[in-house]
């Protein structure tokens, strides 16, 4: 699908949407602090940066029954890099998610079923590329105060570099509860596994390439100055995030969350890491 066809998809639907009733227009602004953007094992190879996020999203909300319903959301996400410019891209996606409650009550469950496609665009062209995303899981509300949240999920990226190595595919799973401290403010916490494909970028001549061999890499774009390789491998990633959300008023709110995470892959490639993130959110 190129980019042209994903913009007219998001277009029609927008303008579909803003025709009925049941819809709700949302934007973010904030910063990500991301202590290790190459995914490196050596305290050499590791580069920290700090991004500037933009988000808008529309989403649709279409009952189907007394049990079921349809929500879409077309988003366009923009991320900012300060440091390493080329590594900025955009996000542009259309979400179906198929949601049904069997059981009617309170706390009786919501299964979900998600399909998404997306494109990325980044300011060097080998990670540009197609995607989409399936997803299934489960909301429940456990009491008053606590929600909790399951999926499953699994991307696949196809990137328009011919060499294979920017293809990926990972299947992701967490567990998220809210817990609800008073009707301003939320505590949340997720925990999350992924497998499958990661990129992990490293200088030319660092020590970490001879444990490689034979995996597959190719030289980076993102770097004019010097020479980086990008080496795809086999991982599991295990995170575990916890946030902090204060509602301002009904349609404004605060957020900040921090997250560890640590790698483990192939060639011992394992490595540690902390994402922070702060941000304004707003619903028209």
């Amino acid at each position: 699908m190129t980019k042209f066809h994903l913009a007219l998809i998001l277009l029609v639907f927008s303008t579909n949407a803003l025709a009925a009733n049941n819809i709700s227009l949302n934007a973010s602004a904030g910063i990500t602090l991301d202590d290790n953007i190459t995914r490196a094992k050596l305290n050499s190879d590791a580069i920290d940066d700090t991004i500037l996020n933009l988000d808008f999203s529309v989403d649709y909300k279409l009952p189907l029954n007394d049990i079921s319903k349809l929500m879409t959301r077309a988003s366009l996400n923009f991320n900012q890099y300060q440091d390493i410019s080329r590594w900025s891209f955009y996000d542009l996606a259309l979400q179906l998610d198929y949601q049904i409650q069997p059981t009617p009550g309170y706390t009786s469950p919501w299964f979900f079923f998600a399909f998404t496609i997306g494109q990325l665009r980044y300011d060097s062209d080998q990670r540009d590329g197609d995607y989409h995303d399936i997803s299934l899981g489960m909301v429940k509300r456990l009491s008053d105060i606590i929600n909790f949240r399951f999926a499953v999920e699994n991307r696949s990226i196809d990137a328009d570099d011919s060499t294979g190595i920017f293809d990926l595919d990972t299947t992701r799973i967490y567990l998220n509860f809210d817990y609800k401290l008073n009707r301003h403010n939320i505590i949340y916490t997720t925990l999350t596994r992924t497998d499958g494909d990661f990129i992990t970028t490293v200088l030319y001549n660092s020590p970490i390439i001879a444990s490689l061999g034979s995996t597959p890499w190719v030289k980076d774009d993102f770097f004019t100055s010097i020479d980086w390789w990008s080496y795809k491998l086999d991982a599991t990633t295990l995170s575990l995030l916890l946030g902090y959300n204060h509602a301002i008023n009904s349609n404004q709110s605060i957020d900040a969350s921090v997250m560890y995470y640590n790698t483990d892959a192939y060639a011992d490639i394992d490595y540690d890491g902390i994402i922070m993130q702060f941000n304004y959110m707003y619903r028209f």
